[in-house]
């Protein structure tokens, strides 16, 4: 009898209905105060409720009838570290305590059914703000042995966010395993939150109040948390621009041949300004704006006149000048060409 009284429990805590549950445990820890499984159910039940030194204490019930019973010292590690959150602030030294407890007792599931990947994921849990390279390693274990379990890689993403700070290689880490959860579970609540957490921590306001309302709607537990965010994100105020998006780049010493870079920025610069100086890639205005002139003043104007030209002005001598302009002495390029054959001024000047 008393194992289908402990099915309904079980079932009743499923849904929610706990204090359903602990009024069907009653009678039967009355009849059997040494029922192991009947005492960590009521712990689960404490646990599922938020109480967790109700929860220790079941669970230390149910050890001392059967300390090989797992499912107890799951719930004795879980309760025990929702203890240390309770005191991390009003007691630090008994909050530390509590982590000791928590750790040691997910090492002890570890030990007894290491093939169990809660075992792993209670661990890594356990470890995140104490160890959280261990705290990977635990739940990159859980990973292996079920890949496609979405709470596994939502515990990920939260060792590898719990620091608001964290940026670069170990945040895009994280927002992977999240979304890898989200894309096996859609409606992981948790994982939603964990985004608009996220986003909420990196001032990304329109992001943060979409995944969390969202969050909201699917789980009313999260009511509270979610409220609290939302009351600190400014009112019609767009995303602010990461000063690094704008701000320009510092410079920063290479040891990966950067001085090689910098000298082929040099002799750029320097074969730049030698064709600037010969007028290689001077902008010339057409032909149209231009007068031509020779030594013995200007004698004809447009590019019309210029072609029809007699053949004896149309030397190394003759030049180009811009309309209104003074004619001054014959350019550098017009020198050079004087002393060699040259097809005409256009050649002499640069123009092709």
């Amino acid at each position: 009898m008393s194992e289908q009284q402990l099915d309904r429990a079980a079932a009743l805590i499923d849904l929610g209905r706990f204090e359903a549950a602990r009024a069907e445990l009653a009678p039967v820890l009355a009849a059997e105060p040494d029922n192991s499984d009947a005492h960590a159910q009521l712990a689960y039940s404490w646990l599922r409720s938020g109480v967790n030194a109700a929860a220790t204490d079941a669970a230390r019930a149910a050890l001392r009838s059967h300390p090989g019973n797992v499912f107890a010292w799951r719930i004795l590690a879980l309760s025990e570290y929702g203890l240390l959150s309770d005191r991390v602030d009003a007691d630090p030294t008994a909050a530390t305590a509590h982590a000791d407890e928590a750790v040691r007792a997910a090492r002890r599931c570890v030990e007894l059914d290491p093939w169990s990947a809660d075992s792993y994921r209670i661990l890594a849990t356990t470890l995140q703000h104490r160890d959280r390279e261990a705290a990977l390693a635990a739940i990159d274990t859980a990973i292996e042995i079920a890949p496609e379990n979405a709470v596994f890689h939502v515990v990920r993403g939260r060792v590898l966010w719990q620091d608001a700070r964290t940026i670069g290689k170990r945040a895009a880490a994280g927002r992977a395993a999240i979304e890898r959860a989200l894309r096996l579970d859609p409606e992981n609540v948790e994982a939603i939150y964990l985004l608009g957490n996220h986003a909420f921590q990196r001032r990304r306001w329109a992001e943060a109040e979409r995944w969390l309302r969202r969050a909201a709607e699917l789980d009313p537990a999260y009511g509270p948390d979610v409220r609290a965010l939302l009351a600190e994100i400014p009112n019609e105020n767009p995303t602010p621009v990461p000063a690094s998006a704008t701000a320009p780049r510092p410079y920063r010493a290479r040891s990966d041949g950067g001085g090689v870079k910098r000298k082929h920025v040099v002799w750029a610069a320097l074969v730049l300004v030698t064709l600037v100086w010969h007028g290689v890639l001077v902008h010339r205005p057409s032909l149209s704006t231009w007068d031509a002139t020779c030594d013995g003043g200007r004698h004809h104007q447009g590019a019309a006149v210029w072609n029809a030209a007699p053949e004896s002005h149309r030397t190394g001598h003759c030049r180009l000048v811009r309309r209104g302009e003074l004619v001054g002495p014959p350019s550098y390029a017009a020198r050079r060409a004087r002393s060699r054959p040259a097809p005409g001024c256009r050649t002499a000047v640069g123009l092709r």
